[in-house]
C-alpha cells in the first residue's frame, strides 16, 4: 500500500498514472466501504493491524 510506504496523494497518483483526484476519490471509497474514518491515517493502520502491509 502506498500510503503506508508514506507516498503522499500527488505521488501515488504519479506511480499509477491517473488524477490525484482518482487517488481521493479511491481513498474516500476504500474509507466509506471500511466504515473508517475519513483520514489516510486510518486506513494506514487498518492495512497494518489486517496484516495488508507489513
Amino acid at each position: 500500500m502506498m500510503l503506508a510506504a508514506g507516498l503522499c496523494r500527488k505521488e501515488i497518483a504519479n506511480v499509477m498514472g491517473v488524477s490525484q483526484a482518482a487517488v481521493c476519490q479511491h481513498i474516500q471509497s476504500a474509507t466509506k466501504i471500511l466504515n473508517l474514518p475519513r483520514k489516510d491515517s486510518a486506513l494506514v493502520a487498518l492495512a497494518f493491524r489486517s496484516g495488508w502491509v507489513s
